[in-house]
């Protein structure tokens, strides 16, 4: 299963399937301006962890899952958000979404 990916206007919505790595210079090379990442878990103590540029990069969010609600973290820099699967820690991948918000 490869992530689902859906580009809006001023949004990235994934669909993580905890296999594939997101990287964001695919569709942005020189970055983006982040204006903020929106968790929804897809159960309590799912965790997300989004790194800066790399699977090595540092981490530049993380956010850990409570009950499905939804989680957000603000950032509003130019960033190039990479999710590295193995970072991430889903109860049931395709029930869990990150929107990714940039301007």
């Amino acid at each position: 299963m490869a992530l689902d990916i859906v580009k809006g206007g001023d949004f990235v919505e994934i669909t993580p399937d905890a296999a594939t790595n997101y990287d964001s210079q695919t569709s942005f090379p020189v970055g983006m301006f982040l204006q903020s990442i929106e968790f929804v878990p897809s159960a309590d103590g799912d965790i997300l962890k989004v790194r800066e540029g790399s699977a090595a990069g540092p981490i530049i969010c993380r956010i850990k899952g409570t009950d499905g609600d939804k989680k957000k973290y603000f950032n509003r820099a130019l960033s190039k958000p990479f999710i590295k699967a193995a970072d991430l820690i889903l109860t049931t991948p395709a029930n869990a979404r990150v929107i990714i918000q940039y301007g």
